[in-house]
């Protein structure tokens, strides 16, 4: 079963960063108010020119829903890949695995620090 607070440490030390304290918040209500911050990163490591809201949309609501952000707490679930090995999907890759190859590539292609 995933548990992203179980990734937290892992994601923090990809960005050379301590895993901070847990804070209950909506990222959809507090996030958008750091673009400034977001800005002066991108200028800072030479990464795309992309604002917040172009780089993330809407998914802060679904990161909220996800982690129980703001007042929803998140769903209870197992995901099970039955279904899919049924229908010849055999491979598979860690969850761990899977983030961080795509925290490398996005910044590999400057999307994210370094």
């Amino acid at each position: 079963m995933l548990v992203w607070q179980d990734l937290w440490a892992s994601i923090a030390q990809r960005f050379g960063m301590e895993r901070g304290a847990e804070v209950p918040a909506s990222m959809d209500a507090t996030m958008p108010a750091h673009d400034e911050l977001w800005r002066r990163v991108v200028a800072r490591h030479g990464l795309q020119p992309l604002s917040l809201q172009q780089l993330i949309g809407s998914a802060w609501q679904f990161m909220d829903r996800v982690l129980g952000g703001g007042t929803h707490q998140p769903p209870h679930s197992v995901l099970r890949p039955i279904k899919l090995r049924q229908h010849g999907f055999h491979g598979c890759m860690d969850t761990e695995d899977s983030l961080h190859f795509w925290l490398e590539r996005m910044q590999r292609e400057k999307y994210l620090p370094r």
